[in-house]
């Protein structure tokens, strides 16, 4: 049992190291002394028990200057992990999606304001008009999926039909009217795949090939079907704080993340994609300028969605991007316009963050003083907001106004399963601080009566909770 109380565009929106102003200019700086900013951020994060492998790219203007893999791919065969190797990329799978739409529009197959009932008259809206365009926003309202009671228990690890997935959604409540919010849902890029397979008649895993992958070179991407020989694909792991172990990542269907996240790639991969994708090779000029300027706000601070792409405001002005987990990896990449900088990271261990390091490789090229700044000591807030986290989840009328939006749609999806789990425990007696983690987040250890866990969690800038995640240390209830 494993109680993830975490957004995945939460973690994305949030500063979780901290790093010198923009003091210096990444033209100024030779290869040579890129190479050696990105190596050194690389080899810290890469000392920490829980890394397995990672692999990384850096792009400066219009040339990849930084293309490496770290570590293992394979802990079994004690593998080593390169240029080549291939891993999960998760959600930055919607970024391609995205495009793939587009490439549909350019030909004028489809239109983004067209009703999805065009294309998918058998999903039932409740009578509702929802558009392409709100599901490439994610404000079209309806329910994630992923975020469903015992999905991933029960439906992640099986091989469904489009049919079977979404009976998960069927009947649940939209988060809000089309148009009317904005909540990211796994379910808004699982249908646009379905959608290009409906207009193009090509399954979605042969279009992103014949229409991306192979003109643009991207040897190394593709729909990561599990009955597929894939040469040099990573195993992905979890891992064991408590005793230091690691373990093979969970049984996933490719199937489960569909569209929203089953592609498989290399950092490499990820640059040439930007390169080709900011270029006008990938898609249209026109096509991509709205995919970052067709926004919506996310309701955090400065951010907003356009399609498949986050667009924030850091201190290097603005910051176009998204970031992905899925089960044993996870992903983050990153452009800087104002930089002509592109970072994409990946990591094989669930427990490391592609974020965090992203973060600190694009701090280490635009700052004179490159060197992270790691916070060592917990939030002064960070101990009462654990243990209110443990009593609302643990309550019947639980008041999730302490976390942001998207936590608390998160935490309320989840409540019927962790207030069960919290009865099992029983009353929270100790709350022990352990330490900051590489993603900035607040490690505590739980006792309570008749068992333990672990807590992460994270405070906003408004001084919410914006991330938490619970992973228990001691036995489970049997049901």
């Amino acid at each position: 049992m494993s109680l993830r109380l975490l957004d995945a565009m939460s973690i994305f929106a949030l500063a979780m190291g901290t790093s010198s102003p923009a003091t210096a200019q990444l033209a100024d700086l030779e290869e040579s002394e890129i190479g050696e900013r990105v190596q050194a951020v690389v080899e810290r994060a890469m000392d920490r028990p829980e890394a397995v492998g990672l692999s990384v790219a850096v792009v400066r203007g219009n040339e990849v200057v930084f293309n490496k893999g770290f570590g293992k791919a394979n802990l079994e065969w004690d593998t080593d992990a390169d240029s080549e190797t291939i891993f999960r990329i998760g959600s930055i799978t919607k970024q391609f999606t995205a495009a793939a739409i587009m490439k549909l529009v350019e030909r004028e197959q489809m239109a983004l304001d067209d009703p999805i009932s065009q294309y998918l008259p058998d999903f039932d809206v409740g009578g509702r008009t929802i558009t392409v365009r709100q599901l490439l926003n994610h404000n079209s309202g309806i329910p994630n999926y992923t975020a469903q009671p015992n999905f991933m228990r029960d439906a992640a690890g099986r091989n469904l039909t489009h049919e079977q997935l979404l009976e998960w959604v069927i009947g649940v409540d939209f988060d809000f009217e089309p148009g009317e919010g904005w909540n990211y849902s796994n379910t808004n890029y699982y249908l646009l795949g379905m959608i290009i397979e409906m207009v193009d008649g090509r399954s979605y895993a042969v279009f992103m090939d014949q229409e991306f992958f192979e003109p643009l070179g991207l040897t190394h991407t593709s729909y990561g079907d599990l009955a597929r020989v894939i040469p040099k694909r990573a195993e992905g792991y979890r891992y064991n704080m408590q005793n230091g172990q690691f373990f093979n990542d969970t049984l996933s269907s490719m199937n489960a993340p569909g569209a929203a996240g089953a592609l498989v790639s290399s950092a490499g991969d990820l640059a040439k994609w930007h390169l080709a994708l900011t270029s006008g090779r990938a898609v249209q000029p026109e096509s991509f300028r709205q995919m970052v300027e067709s926004t919506i706000d996310t309701g955090q601070p400065s951010s907003s969605y356009g399609f498949g792409l986050m667009i924030r405001e850091g201190a290097n002005g603005s910051i176009i991007g998204h970031g992905g987990g899925i089960q044993g990896f996870n992903s983050s990449a990153s452009y800087l316009p104002e930089q002509q900088l592109y970072v994409a990271v990946i990591s094989n261990s669930q427990a490391l963050p592609s974020t965090a390091i992203e973060q600190q490789i694009v701090g280490a090229l635009t700052s004179a003083e490159y060197e992270a700044i790691q916070r060592v000591t917990a939030h002064p807030d960070s101990e009462a907001a654990v243990r209110r986290t443990v009593a609302e989840m643990a309550s019947d009328e639980p008041d999730f106004s302490f976390m942001t939006e998207a936590l608390a749609r998160v935490a309320i999806a989840q409540q019927p399963n962790t207030s069960r789990y919290f009865a099992f425990l029983g009353e929270l007696q100790e709350v022990t601080f352990r330490e900051v983690n590489l993603r900035g987040a607040d490690i505590f250890d739980l006792t309570f009566a008749n068992g333990t866990a672990e807590m992460q969690i994270v405070i906003g800038e408004d001084g919410r909770v914006a991330m938490a995640g619970l992973r228990p240390t001691s036995a489970l209830p049997s049901s």
